[in-house]
């Protein structure tokens, strides 16, 4: 028990002391148009974090590892927009990451977030009677950089038919593309193993 708790004091000292080396937040251009954020951990450019045209909600989305239905939040929070600048230093893992945009919130913003339970509907993600159609995929299984989580930039579509192409992506990983996609949670009732992965036909 001694060495358990050393160790959760340990890693909660690690990432109080995260934080960016430099970060701007600023408003951005009242004519800008589109969203887009760039860079993190995992990513191909993982010492800087370029946010622009963000707005308040998707920067807590995205610090929280949140999806717009778990976020309740003033309405001005979608539509304050803002430019995010920042450096993040060598070595920096998605933990800590997450930890510096939070702080980073909370030091300009003022943020305060509390957690709490909601009863809501949730979609599941089955095998249909006559088994799946899905090919397994042929590739080795490798595990995937833990890049950050980025809100849809476009929201949730509307009501339409679409289909969707996915490569080596477990069902798990399945789950959780369409639960962004139609903006509410969608949960793996598959009973796959969460290794396995899969290739969704176009």
């Amino acid at each position: 028990m001694r060495i358990r708790l050393a160790t959760i004091i340990l890693a909660s000292a690690i990432l109080a002391l995260a934080q960016f080396e430099v970060a701007s937040i600023k408003p951005a251009a009242p004519d800008a148009r589109g969203m887009r954020c760039m860079g993190g951990p995992g990513t191909t450019d993982p010492g800087s974090l370029t946010c622009e045209n963000y707005s308040l909600s998707y920067l807590v989305m995205m610090a929280y590892n949140l999806r717009s239905f778990q976020l309740s939040a003033p309405s001005w929070m979608d539509t304050t927009h803002f430019d995010v600048i920042a450096k993040i230093p060598s070595g920096t893992d998605r933990r800590q990451f997450d930890s510096m945009q939070q702080k980073l919130l909370a030091q300009r913003f003022g943020l305060r977030v509390h957690f709490e339970k909601k009863d809501m509907t949730v979609y599941e993600l089955t095998v249909g009677k006559n088994g799946p159609k899905l090919k397994e995929s042929q590739e080795p299984a490798t595990a995937k950089p833990q890049a950050p989580w980025r809100p849809p930039a476009g929201g949730p579509p509307g009501r339409m038919t679409a289909h969707v192409s996915r490569k080596d992506d477990s069902m798990a990983d399945l789950a959780n593309f369409l639960s962004n996609q139609l903006g509410q949670p969608v949960a793996d009732a598959t009973g796959s193993p969460a290794a396995t992965t899969t290739r969704c036909p176009s």
